[in-house]
């Protein structure tokens, strides 16, 4: 087995992962609740979990603190 590969594998997720990973689980659980999509919802535009969401996708791509 190549060390390498196995050493990626067990690597912790970090806080911007972990925190889109929540944010994500929430935004799903709305969508449950609610009628499952973001985009059929009378508050898209003012949704602050929906806003959180893309907050948190940014950060995790970019790793980025603001």
């Amino acid at each position: 087995m190549d060390t390498t590969l196995k050493s990626k594998a067990t690597i912790a997720p970090d806080k911007y992962e972990l925190a889109h990973s929540m944010a994500l689980k929430k935004l799903k659980a709305c969508n449950q609740r609610i009628n499952n999509s973001c985009m059929q919802c009378n508050i898209f535009f003012a949704c602050e979990l929906r806003k959180h969401y893309v907050l948190t996708t940014y950060q995790s791509m970019s790793k980025d603190t603001s």
